[in-house]
């Protein structure tokens, strides 16, 4: 139900323009589904804006950035937020992701690693170790 999402957000937007828990969200679905990219990017930088500091702003604002193919600006934004929240899986694996971007290949096995002990998707990670990813 996209098109049904996509208008449920709009709507809470125009009651609440500035929520950054709507304009995190809205943008990180945005992201997984790589479609409004420009508009996922401008909301998540909105978001952290309005509510700097807060990790998993940082790690979509980074996410948005790693589908956009802006990878060192995305590992900057994806060490802030490991920094906050360094024991979170899905921030782990998506610093991994973009190290793997990077070519650093042995960090991101590294940051896979601990995502899969933090209790990330571990079949989903190690595939990502062998270069396999979905």
């Amino acid at each position: 139900n996209f098109r049904e999402s996509a208008q449920s957000h709009d709507a809470a937007l125009t009651i609440s323009p500035n929520n950054p828990s709507v304009l995190n969200n809205y943008a990180y679905y945005l992201s997984l589904r790589k479609t409004a990219l420009d508009k996922a990017k401008n909301m998540a930088k909105r978001a952290n804006e309005i509510a700097p500091g807060v990790a998993t702003f940082q790690d979509t604002y980074a996410w948005v950035l790693y589908q956009t193919a802006e990878y060192t600006e995305a590992l900057q934004w994806i060490e802030r937020a490991a920094k906050g929240n360094p024991s979170n899986s899905e921030i782990l694996e998506h610093f991994g992701d973009i190290l793997f971007q990077l070519g650093k290949k042995e960090d991101a096995v590294a940051k896979w690693k601990a995502a899969i002990d933090a209790g990330g998707n571990a079949q989903i990670l190690n595939n990502k170790m062998k270069g396999q990813f979905p």
